[in-house]
């Protein structure tokens, strides 16, 4: 009986507030100002948000709504090759019951204030006694940058195979940040998916020191209010983010990143 009442739980979250799914990088970087990317400085970006990139090797674990017994792990790759940047990764959660895995590969280009990028993700979804579905998907981005203020729109699911049985919502992606002094940053986001109302989030983050940062982020769609601390270390950044759901367990995510020269 408790696997059964888990199962209908996980899938309730999973399809009603669109927040598990592997599509958005479960990290804590990006958990902990919003889900806004241009807040994100971890080489995972690139799984939410084509056009931008971050240097590096990262680590994620997420204990999402309280399912401490289903984990959400990712790690990804990003590094510069001439003119084009490649990042690449692979995020996984399940058990017995439900399992979801994405792996997606990003190239992005860019030219002086301008960026551009695509992701390619490959999803596969399995609930214990329903079909295997499996999709491909295409997104893209462009960000612009002028001094303090950088703005991005971008796209998920907009190209989309696969699974005939079920279709993965289409969304669009727009943002915007000030930051200044590189010590305090200022983003605020609007979303549009498919199926579901406009998303409104809000995102900052404050330099206390060059060991140690703090963020915030809310989203209206989830209702969602997070937390963050960033301790870094040389060329090591490790980030604590628990996030606060109105009728849910609280959530809780810890990434490492590490930043090479």
């Amino acid at each position: 009986m408790q696997r059964i009442i888990k199962a209908i739980l996980f899938t309730l979250v999973y399809f009603n507030l669109n927040a598990i799914s592997s599509q958005t990088p479960n990290s804590a970087f990006l958990k902990s100002c919003g889900l806004i990317s241009l807040l994100q400085e971890d080489s995972s970006v690139s799984m939410q948000n084509a056009s931008l990139f971050n240097k590096g090797i990262l680590l994620a674990y997420n204990n999402q709504y309280g399912f401490s017994d289903v984990p959400i792990v990712l790690s990804a790759l990003s590094i510069p090759k001439n003119s084009v940047r490649i990042s690449l990764g692979n995020q996984y959660l399940g058990d017995e019951i439900y399992s979801e895995n994405c792996s997606y590969l990003n190239l992005s280009h860019q030219e002086k204030n301008l960026s551009i990028g695509s992701t390619v993700q490959l999803i596969y979804q399995k609930i214990s006694g329903y079909e295997v579905l499996h999709f491909q998907t295409i997104d893209t981005g462009i960000t612009f940058r002028h001094k303090n203020y950088t703005s991005t729109i971008y796209t998920k699911n907009l190209v989309q195979f696969g699974s005939k049985t079920l279709e993965l919502y289409k969304g669009l992606y727009l943002e915007s940040m000030l930051s200044y002094k590189n010590r305090i940053k200022l983003g605020i986001g609007l979303s549009k998916e498919e199926q579901y109302p406009l998303n409104y989030q809000y995102g900052s983050k404050l330099m206390i020191s060059p060991l140690l940062s703090f963020s915030t982020g809310y989203q209206t769609q989830n209702k969602e209010l997070s937390y963050s601390a960033e301790f870094n270390m040389n060329q090591y950044h490790l980030n604590y983010c628990v996030s606060f759901h109105p009728y849910l367990p609280a959530s809780h995510a810890i990434a490492i990143q590490y930043k090479w020269d």
